[in-house]
């Protein structure tokens, strides 16, 4: 399991620790190519994400095909 070490939410966690706690919630490393969708508008929301490297993007695309970036984040 990838233990996340650069990520404040998991600040001063002990490794071992740590990677008990993410072992009883379930996680999992995905991995996903350059505008690939996680998630498309109306899909149930199952998991919480933790973006690890690399940057999201939120968007929507309105009738007329226009693209609008509602958000971006990551590292």
């Amino acid at each position: 399991m990838f233990i996340p070490g650069n990520v404040s939410l998991f600040e001063g966690i002990p490794a071992a620790e740590l990677e008990s706690i993410l072992g009883c919630l379930g996680v999992r490393d995905r991995r996903y190519r350059r505008g690939d969708a996680i998630l498309r508008e109306g899909d149930p929301v199952e998991m919480v994400a933790v973006v690890l490297a690399g940057s999201v993007q939120i968007a929507r695309t309105d009738t007329a095909g226009n693209r609008m970036i509602l958000a971006s984040f990551g590292i």
